[in-house]
Formats: structure tokens, sequence, C-alpha cells
């Protein structure tokens, strides 16, 4: 986990004491933090931190068991897939094509997957194009391509 990962990830998650729903309908607090209902205590900037940072452990950890090889790969493309799951998912990220192009080391062919994952399923079931993800997938599918 590197600084850059950390600010990347306050940026885009944004900061939120209280309990809110995400562009999804997905009940969160913190820094992207899911939660079980919207029923949750307000957190400290310090809770949310920790909790960010545990997140952060959390998904590198089904990074690393579903494409080890970015273990000993760039830190920034690791951050890049570590991201991915974080907003998208480790399922998701199992099944994907991008998942492929990363365990064959193609970092363009991996850049270009990245980028297609911009849409976001509102609470109705409808599908649009975020251009809060699109600039998060910019952001990551830099470090893809550039190590």
């Amino acid at each position: 986990m590197t600084p850059e990962l950390i600010a990347h990830l306050k940026h885009f998650e944004g900061w939120r004491a209280n309990p809110y729903r995400d562009q999804a309908g997905i009940p969160t607090i913190g820094y992207g933090h899911q939660i079980e209902s919207m029923d949750h205590t307000p957190l400290t900037l310090e809770e949310g931190e920790q909790l960010l940072l545990e997140d952060i452990q959390h998904h590198e950890a089904i990074v690393l068991r579903l494409s080890p090889g970015l273990a000993t790969d760039s830190p920034r493309r690791l951050d890049a897939i570590v991201d991915f799951v974080f907003n998208i998912g480790g399922n998701k990220y199992s099944k994907s094509t991008l998942r492929r192009r990363v365990r064959a080391k193609d970092w363009p062919a991996a850049a270009v997957e990245n980028d297609k994952w911009v849409y976001i399923t509102l609470p109705s079931g409808q599908q649009v194009k975020s251009e809060w993800q699109i600039s998060r997938r910019a952001a990551t599918s830099a470090w893809l391509r550039d190590g």
C-alpha cells in the first residue's frame, strides 16, 4: 500500500463521517467503507482513516490471491488493481478480462480493459456511465500502462 494509493482513494471516495448511500445505493461511511445498514454511529476522522487502511489491506490480499504476479511487479500496478477491487469488488475482478490481461502482464491491454469499467448500477437497476468512474479509471489505467 503506497501513499499514492491512500491519497487516490481519499480523493475518489471522499470523506463522510455519517452513513450515506453511495451512487449504487449501498450503505457506506468514512472513505467508501461499506456497512450493513444506515444505522451506524458517526466516525471520527481517525476511525475513518483506520478503516481505510484495513480496507486496503483486505482488498490487497484479495488481489494478490487472484493475481499473485503483482507481488513482484510495480507497486503502482498493484495499487491500480487494489483500487479496482476496492471499487468494483473481487468477484467481478476474478471473472474479468482485466484479470486475464494482468496475469499475462499485457499492460497496454490491461489499461484498455480497466477503462471499460465506467458504469454504475443505480438502485433502480439502470446502468449509467459515470464521469467519476471515468476519471478514476484514467488515473489507474496510467498506473497500469506506465508501471
